[in-house]
């Protein structure tokens, strides 16, 4: 991450009772790096929520983090917890291995995918530093968009494990969340697509 700046970051708001709020990409359309921090870490620092990645430990908070410290930004309300790898983010990319006891081979495709949900679509990860040497930077977003709204229904089901909420209430959430986006396809157009691959296998 010493040599990366962020230029696609996008958050999903979620209420105490887990249903989806909004969504956004920061700084869109310019997705300029220095823009994108500090959005979001006032962001962080306004709702003094409880972060969710996945696997946001390992590289997405670092990278933020020393973007932070390059530009200058402070990020007070974070660093009072972000520190206490049990207790503090959620990074479910941990949470499903056990902080690391076991191996999650797939990762955040094959947990969206198990869920019906589309994972991996046309883009992955190791292809976003080309399409950025290709100026494209709205594509880039799009799909860091689907891989966050992949992330909140892992999440979801995560607090089904843990009890926070049953399976008629994730189901509930869930269609919400569906309308929702639904609601923003002429905002985010690439919500079409994500729709257009969404299935409910997992409920079959």
């Amino acid at each position: 991450v010493t040599f990366q700046v962020p230029v696609g970051v996008c958050m999903l708001r979620v209420g105490a009772d887990f249903e989806l709020q909004s969504l956004a990409c920061l700084d869109a359309p310019q997705f300029r790096p220095r823009e994108i921090v500090n959005k979001f870490w006032l962001a962080l620092s306004f709702y003094k929520a409880k972060l969710v990645t996945f696997n946001g430990r390992a590289f997405d908070m670092p990278l933020l983090e020393l973007a932070a410290f390059r530009y200058g930004f402070s990020a007070n309300e974070y660093y009072q917890n972000s520190r206490n790898r049990f207790n503090g983010p959620i990074d479910l990319h941990d949470w499903m291995t056990n902080f690391g006891a076991s191996r999650m081979t797939g990762g955040l495709n094959l947990l969206a995918k198990l869920l019906g949900k589309p994972g991996k679509m046309d883009v992955t990860g190791e292809q976003v530093y080309q399409m950025y040497l290709e100026g494209k930077l709205q594509e880039i977003n799009d799909y860091c968009l689907c891989d966050t709204l992949d992330t909140y229904f892992v999440f979801l089901r995560t607090r089904l494990l843990t009890g926070e909420v049953n399976l008629e209430q994730e189901a509930g959430l869930i269609a919400k969340a569906k309308a929702l986006l639904v609601s923003k396809i002429g905002e985010f157009p690439v919500l079409r697509k994500y729709l257009d691959n969404w299935t409910d296998f997992a409920s079959m």
